[in-house]
């Protein structure tokens, strides 16, 4: 019997010797031979994905590379650096969210059933638009002229039977749809500001909308289309709900954190 306890402390030895193999010592910090190997398998699966492997020279370099940097960030106490602690953060931002939360969006189906629900409230719609562009960090009177120029706009729009592609280019402040009557394409509810958006949903086609105050200014929207779900981009749509179904986990979670830690708010300040 201990025979054969010698023999398993000598397997055990052999075989923490062999995990403790150094490739490459930098400074005072070492890379074992396991280490490496990991890495390295961790960057052929990524360089096949993009057709570039790296050798094993290459990789040990830039694993070489790595710690050296970090040494001399230590050295440099860059710990202390503003930028540095804000990047610190952010990473820990990251992976508290990928370890609590990563199993659950993992698990997400989107079924046919949901993206329809989906769609059938968020449709891909097309529009135009004459834009009434606000200055930048614009008071209460610049939003107010502009306010008042853009129902003057609107009410010569939907008196007038000039063509929509003439009153486009005759008034709109938007220089990159100026000469395409105002075209801005279809869109879904992830890619137009809500106030737009709803707007455009609440319209029938070909009709005109009142002035509709968004970020940079105020927009005349004309509704030139909307796909039925079976002509629409069902990629989009399915990543559209995966999305807010991975809000929604967000959500639950942060309204546990907000529930431990007290949050207040300063609307007033908004």
């Amino acid at each position: 019997m201990f025979k054969n306890l010698l023999c398993w402390s000598l397997v055990l030895f052999v075989s923490s010797t062999a995990l403790a193999k150094t490739i490459a010592k930098v400074g005072s910090q070492s890379i074992s031979e396991a280490e490496f190997k990991k890495s390295y398998s961790k960057a052929l699966e990524n360089g096949a994905s993009i057709n570039r492997l790296p050798s094993k020279e290459e990789h040990l370099q830039d694993m070489i590379k790595f710690k050296l940097g970090l040494i001399e960030a230590e050295k440099s106490n860059l710990k202390s650096n503003p930028l540095v602690k804000k990047a610190l953060q952010l990473e820990l931002y990251k992976g508290l969210l990928e370890i609590n939360l990563a199993d659950a969006v993992n698990k997400i189906k989107v079924s046919e059933k949901d993206m329809k629900s989906y769609y059938s409230k968020n449709p891909f719609m097309r529009s135009s638009h004459i834009f009434i562009r606000l200055p930048k960090s614009a008071n209460a009177a610049q939003v107010a002229e502009a306010k008042k120029r853009a129902d003057r706009i609107y009410t010569n729009v939907s008196k007038q039977k000039t063509p929509w592609s003439v009153q486009v280019r005759k008034f709109t402040d938007d220089g990159e749809t100026k000469t395409t009557s105002g075209d801005l394409g279809y869109h879904g509810s992830n890619t137009l500001y809500p106030a737009y958006y709803n707007t455009l949903k609440s319209m029938s086609v070909n009709s005109i909308s009142k002035p509709v105050k968004g970020l940079f200014g105020f927009h005349i929207i004309k509704k030139t289309g909307q796909l039925s779900y079976e002509r629409s981009d069902k990629n989009a749509i399915k990543l559209a709900v995966f999305n807010k179904k991975r809000y929604q986990i967000l959500d639950k979670y942060f309204d546990i954190l907000s529930s431990k830690y007290k949050v207040s708010i300063n609307k007033d300040l908004l």
